[in-house]
């Protein structure tokens, strides 16, 4: 079985992918702190507890800029839960590259690559709510307007896309091939 990474991790894992496309909170992150021992455990934690605090308000700030920036309608991963839960139809759609959805993806989504959304089938089931995600939301959030553009019906975007879900505790899936393995955050 196959586990997420923690949430640090995936705190400074999304921020450094974000700084390798261009977005400044990503940039001239600090590294880590080398500690002396036991007697700095206690320091230690505290002084992880303000970077993860600190990496939590950067990420909510840089999600919140995305959401503005994009005008997508949004939907948290509450809300999805919520829907998911109560047996609503949610069509996912990841607006991601191959590449990256080979690597982790929410089951049972959609791969649809950044530069296809514009000349994607739109054959998607009526009924159903039409939800984009992707690393962090903003390429998902562009998606999401343009498809609603299209399909002149709403399409909501996940904020914080698959950072959001997974450190929320979502579990998603890993490609091993032909068949694909289902692992819980």
């Amino acid at each position: 079985m196959l586990t997420a990474p923690s949430k640090i991790f995936t705190g400074l894992m999304a921020l450094a992918f974000l700084g390798a496309i261009g977005c400044s909170a990503g940039k001239d992150q600090p590294g880590s702190a080398v500690k002396d021992g036991p007697r700095d455990s206690a320091r230690g934690s505290a002084e992880e507890s303000a970077e993860q605090a600190r990496l939590d308000r950067e990420y909510e700030e840089l999600v919140q800029g995305f959401d503005r920036k994009t005008g997508a309608r949004t939907i948290t991963v509450a809300e999805a839960r919520k829907r998911l839960a109560a047996g609503e139809q949610i069509l996912v759609l990841d607006i991601r590259e191959p590449e990256e959805n080979a690597v982790a993806a929410l089951p049972g989504a959609r791969l649809i690559p950044p530069a296809k959304v514009g000349e994607a089938p739109l054959d998607f089931p009526a009924g159903a709510t039409l939800m984009t995600y992707c690393t962090a939301g903003y390429r998902s959030g562009l998606a999401a307007v343009e498809l609603e553009r299209r399909l002149q019906r709403p399409v909501y975007n996940l904020t914080g896309g698959l950072i959001a879900w997974f450190n929320a505790g979502g579990g998603g899936s890993r490609s091993t091939g032909p068949e694909t393995e289902r692992w819980r955050g």
